[in-house]
């Protein structure tokens, strides 16, 4: 399972989201979160609507911390 936060603006940490990962922890899954972004959007009016405040990692430190059997992927990590 992939999630593109700041192009699908959430927070990964929304306890809105827990339900899904604590099935995908008993599932076994991989959750892969793209957290961080080279340039998709720069020199775009609006960036394409991409938000990075949505992909910074520390918002994957609660998920990590309450689910910790999740298999988390951070793909293309940022700040």
């Amino acid at each position: 399972m992939a999630g593109r936060p700041a192009r699908q603006h959430f927070y990964p940490n929304d306890t809105r989201f827990y339900p899904l990962w604590e099935e995908c922890q008993e599932l076994g899954m991989q959750v892969l979160f793209h957290s961080g972004y080279a340039a998709a959007g720069s020199g775009q009016r609006g960036g394409r609507g991409v938000k990075l405040k949505y992909c910074q990692p520390i918002h994957l430190d609660e998920v990590a911390a309450d689910f910790p059997d999740l298999k988390i992927i951070c793909a293309h990590p940022s700040w």
